[in-house]
């Protein structure tokens, strides 16, 4: 019966391709309804299967890029993707050099806050013009993200919404934060309770921010024609103005004349490492940098020693940036920033691209000036810090991506171990040291946070 239904249903249906009757079948109209109405009815499973499936796969996603996936060790992939866009490290020149993994040791000439420009340079290495690897030292246990620090930090009325991009204090009361996207400057003289506006007469975003003392200071912004470098004589109360060709966007300051900006320049259609230099905190001179192509980050202590990093090198210079001497970095290893206390005593950082550091952050320590390096510490997967400043050997504050999220890290040990934390889900863009055991941290929508590290 089964067959000569679907014989009929045949039938009819070429006859309605041709549009006609066939002689054969007669009543085919009633019998296309019966054999219709006795077709099986489609189910709806698999496409509810794929709309479920779908659904899944949306919550996922959206569960990994909020960063909870981590929690469960599941990956990020806006970081994933990021990571991996960013340019490899270089291949190593040489095998790595083993070396113990520890913390820069005390210096008894350095003091709590900024050290001063006279401050004792006996003993500091000098390495030879030549490039040469960093030591490497055995990896040490991970910092997790777990580990939230128990550092009490205060949010602050800034009196903006503002992208805050950098900080900076020259002492203990005295600081400056600065940001866009309409040249944004603020200022305390109470150590970051209160803050007050300051028209710095810019229209763009302020990247950098670095005073010599209480009255001298220097910003810088960058724009498709170059950078602006600001320039203050009374606090920031007023700001005058110098434009200078190529993108500088890190500024560091040791007085009330010397100061230093890193970036780039386009040079025959390539970009080029340079340093912008003064003497007088007004008249500018550009340095060259060899082997690198853009410096993101730069750290002077005096008006000779100075350090200065892009992603596969570490640059120093004894003689105030005439000459540069170029470090590579250890194999696997992007560097983001370089902070030195004195002429001994600094730390590097960034994240790992290559083997077991790959998407970590790492923290490299030295306390011979930079002859060598030892690696201190290294982040949890999915992160990569971007900038850090330390108080004295001890004491020091980092900011850290990790994934869409930001974090503040704090040490008491000279970077070996760090406590973590979120800082009201702020996206937190710097962090510098207001004294020994305090801070002050800026980042997006005004935010301005300030603490006293916990013992």
């Amino acid at each position: 019966m089964a067959e000569t239904r679907d014989h009929d249903l045949r039938l009819a249906l070429d006859a309605l391709d041709a549009r006609q009757v066939p002689p054969a079948a007669p009543g085919w109209e009633a019998r296309l309804r019966d054999a219709l109405r006795a077709q099986p009815r489609r189910t709806r499973g698999p496409r509810v299967r794929l709309l479920i499936a779908a659904c899944v796969a949306v919550a996922v996603f959206v569960l990994l890029a909020s960063g909870a996936g981590a929690w469960v060790g599941l990956p990020d992939p806006f970081g994933f993707v990021y990571h991996h866009l960013r340019p490899p490290a270089h291949k190593p020149t040489a095998p790595p050099q083993p070396s113990p993994s520890a913390a820069p040791s005390t210096s008894p000439s350095a003091v709590s806050g900024r050290p001063s420009p006279g401050a004792s340079l006996s003993g500091a290495a000098t390495s030879s013009p030549a490039a040469s690897p960093l030591a490497q030292a055995a990896v040490p246990p991970s910092w997790p993200l777990a580990a939230v620090g128990r550092d009490r930090w205060h949010r602050r009325e800034s009196g903006t919404h503002a992208g805050l991009s950098a900080v900076d204090f020259v002492d203990a009361v005295h600081g400056w934060v600065v940001g866009g996207p309409h040249g944004t400057v603020l200022s305390t003289s109470d150590g970051g309770v209160t803050w007050t506006t300051r028209a710095s007469g810019y229209r763009r975003w302020l990247s950098g921010v670095a005073f010599g003392d209480a009255a001298h200071g220097w910003a810088v912004g960058t724009g498709p024609n170059g950078t602006v470098i600001l320039a203050t004589t009374d606090g920031g109360v007023a700001w005058s103005r110098t434009h200078v060709q190529g993108w500088f966007g890190h500024v560091t300051a040791v007085d009330a004349a010397h100061v230093w900006a890193a970036g780039r320049v386009l040079r025959n259609g390539r970009f080029d490492a340079r340093v912008m230099a003064s003497s007088d905190g007004r008249s500018w001179q550009v340095q060259r940098v060899n082997a690198v192509r853009d410096l993101t980050a730069i750290s002077f202590v005096d008006t000779e020693h100075g350090w200065t990093v892009d992603s596969q090198a570490i640059v120093s210079t004894s003689d105030g940036g005439v000459t540069w001497r170029t470090q590579k970095a250890p194999a696997g290893l992007q560097l983001e920033t370089v902070f030195f206390l004195d002429a001994l005593h600094g730390w590097a950082a960034g994240m790992g691209v290559g083997g077991s550091l790959a998407a970590r952050a790492v923290v490299l320590g030295t306390s011979d000036g930079g002859a060598t390096w030892r690696r201190l510490s290294i982040g949890s997967p999915r992160t990569y810090i971007s900038s850090l400043s330390f108080a004295d050997p001890l004491h020091g504050w980092a900011t850290a991506e990790y994934g869409p999220r930001t974090l503040v890290l704090a040490t008491t040990d000279g970077g070996v171990t760090w406590r973590t934390q979120r800082l009201g889900g702020a996206k937190i863009m710097a962090v510098a040291p207001v004294s020994s055991t305090g801070a002050c941290a800026v980042g997006w929508d005004g935010a301005i946070y300030t603490t006293t590290i916990a013992p």
